[in-house]
């Protein structure tokens, strides 16, 4: 019964778009139609077996049964090697980057990236490597103690001889949804992020000899 609901969704909205030429024919109504029809799809499927979900769900469980590769073109959670240089992320110009540094990777397991890739970063725990993805991280990571301020004197001197560092690591690709989730309460109030999104991040596990 699920799959001939689904059936019967897809059917209506095709005819409600594309049916006897007087029906709604503006590209906007059928796009909302088509989401109208999809979340049918959903509820019909709900709670049906995998193999009878709409071919453009992805399950949940599906992500641990198939790879997901990701901006590295290796699989998310796979120990790769990479070569990058420690950039600004003030040299991004977006507001979120301002106090962050990130990794420009240039090659993975020897093999080029053109054009390099821009990541975030976060050690793994227990990682021995000397990086700081944060001005106060870097701070601590350098002076061996926590500061409460940092003009723009100070973040200089601390990045001098940082940024711009060229790094040979062993990294994973890893990743999850954040932002603002959709369909907010009316009296949620909106809050400064990206729209919801699936991103991906690099996982420093250690660092290599440079050659």
């Amino acid at each position: 019964m699920r799959v001939i609901s689904v059936m019967l969704a897809s059917i209506v909205w095709s005819a409600g778009c594309f049916g006897d030429g007087n029906a709604r024919s503006p590209l906007d109504e059928c796009n909302a139609d088509l989401i109208a029809c999809r979340k049918v799809e959903v509820a019909a499927w709900n709670g049906a077996d995998v193999e009878d979900k709409p071919s453009w769900i992805v399950a949940a469980s599906d992500l641990n049964e198939h790879p997901v590769v990701g901006r590295l073109s290796e699989p998310l959670g796979q120990v790769v090697a990479i070569q990058a240089t420690i950039i600004s992320g003030q040299s991004l110009h977006l507001k979120r980057y301002d106090a962050a540094y990130l990794l420009r990777v240039a090659a993975v397991n020897g093999r080029a990236l053109t054009p390099p890739v821009d990541f975030e970063f976060a050690l793994a725990p227990g990682s021995p490597a000397r990086l700081a993805n944060g001005r106060f991280q870097l701070h601590r990571l350098l002076r061996g103690t926590d500061a409460h301020k940092l003009d723009s004197h100070a973040v200089a001197e601390l990045e001098t001889g940082y940024v711009g560092k060229s790094v040979q690591l062993n990294v994973s690709e890893t990743g999850g949804f954040s932002g603002i989730p959709k369909g907010l309460p009316a009296d949620m109030p909106v809050w400064q992020d990206t729209a919801f999104q699936f991103e991906t991040y690099l996982m420093v596990l250690t660092e290599r000899a440079q050659p």
